[in-house]
């Protein structure tokens, strides 16, 4: 029984890359945008990771803000370290405002403008950038991310050098580059481990027919 459910996930994971590209651009999807904010302070929150149940994943900007393609209906994850985690659901077409929940005041205090925060700013532009030139300049989308990771320093802030290494294999993935996108991905988890990263590391093992390290994985 446990074999039966392992590999029925296992086909799931391979028919969402399957059918992305149909699923994306089918009749009923679109561009969805909205906005992340703190409930109490109404202050914007960069380098949230919002994703689809398709598997896409996007960061808010320095302004809080993001787009991506999904259905009404469909159930977003709202993740970070610094807020609660959140399941919001999409129900119309229209921008939206998502208010979230601080983890601790502490953190709330964290997202105020100070010289962390300056580099967390500067570190989230960076990999706009890099997104932005994804798919018609690989070499300058590299070097985005290249910066942004350089800007860290050494004291090695884990949870941006996740996020810089794991829009790395994201990159890579979209070039189908696999085997770098899969290196990038396990350096993105072992800094810092979040579930979006690990449904990209998932999906491009079962892609390559890694089935039993997908698995690992799940479990």
């Amino acid at each position: 029984m446990k074999n039966l459910v392992i590999y029925f996930v296992l086909c799931m994971l391979l028919g969402t890359f399957v059918g992305f590209s149909q699923n994306q651009n089918g009749p009923d999807a679109f561009v969805f945008r909205g906005k992340v904010v703190l409930k109490k302070s109404g202050q914007s929150i960069s380098g949230v990771a919002i994703s689809s149940p398709t598997g896409d994943t996007v960061l808010t900007n320095g302004l809080g803000r993001f787009e991506i393609t999904t259905k009404i209906g469909d159930e977003l994850l709202i993740e970070d370290e610094r807020i609660e985690t959140l399941i919001y659901r999409v129900r119309q077409k229209e921008e939206v405002l998502i208010l979230v929940e601080a983890v601790t005041s502490t953190t709330t205090s964290s997202l105020g403008r100070s010289p962390v925060s300056d580099v967390s700013y500067k570190h989230q532009t960076l990999l706009d950038s890099a997104e932005r030139y994804k798919a018609e300049n690989i070499e300058k989308s590299i070097d985005f991310v290249a910066q942004s990771i350089s800007i860290l320093g050494k004291r090695g802030q884990k949870k941006e050098l996740a996020r810089s290494l794991s829009k790395l294999g994201e990159i890579y993935q979209y070039h189908k580059q696999l085997d770098l996108a899969i290196d990038n991905y396990e350096d993105a988890l072992e800094a810092n481990k979040t579930i979006a990263t690990s449904l990209l590391l998932g999906k491009a093992y079962t892609i390559l027919g890694r089935f039993e390290d997908t698995e690992t994985l799940l479990e």
